[in-house]
């Protein structure tokens, strides 16, 4: 064989090995992530027994040609070839992984997608909305003098008309209100209230 032959063909392993390095190294890394030591396990093997043979091929290659363009075609082909070996594992995970190879996995804290999520707000917005007292209510209570008025302290206004204080000490607990007062009906609540 000719020794460009060889030179290029000498390349080409070297751009191969590279690729493949960086997509183990971001599987090892995506994987020290997750809650699979295994997993990890397998990843980290690949990741450094292909670092070593890359890592063997750039000394050798360094070795043999040392001349500044030699050195110039090494760096480039590292770089393209491992940042695109990168690229294309990270996509490819990104696909497969899920339960408790995902990245964040853990058996303490649970992923929440999206939609699920939204859907989650959406559920306890509806139980919100249905502890408040309709308009009509709030009406009602405001126009018997007899009532009880609970400021929370979190402001949002008072809230009015119920008939003894055991019943506003009700409301505020369903509404989970933490820090609130309770006013006899007619009493001077501040300006926010």
């Amino acid at each position: 064989m000719s020794s460009l032959l060889l030179f290029v063909l000498g390349y080409a392993v070297l751009g191969a090995c590279c690729y493949v390095q960086n997509m183990a190294f971001t599987w090892s890394s995506r994987s020290r992530n997750s809650n699979d030591a295994n997993y990890h396990r397998y990843a980290a093997w690949c990741s450094n027994g292909i670092y070593y043979l890359t890592n063997s091929l750039i000394t050798l290659y360094i070795i043999k040609h040392s001349e500044w363009y030699a050195m110039l075609i090494q760096g480039a082909i590292y770089t393209v070839f491992a940042s695109e070996g990168s690229v294309l594992m990270m996509k490819k995970l990104m696909q497969r992984e899920k339960d408790k190879r995902a990245v964040g996995a853990n058996d303490k804290y649970a992923q929440i997608p999206v939609a699920d999520w939204a859907d989650m707000r959406q559920r306890v917005q509806a139980i919100e909305d249905t502890t408040a007292p309709s308009k009509e209510e709030a009406k009602a209570k405001t126009m018997n003098e007899d009532t009880f008025w609970i400021y929370p302290s979190h402001g949002g206004g008072v809230v009015k008309g119920f008939q003894s204080a055991e019943a506003a000490h009700s409301y505020a607990a369903r509404n989970l209100w933490v820090s609130y007062t309770v006013l006899p009906a007619g009493s001077i609540v501040p300006k926010n209230g």
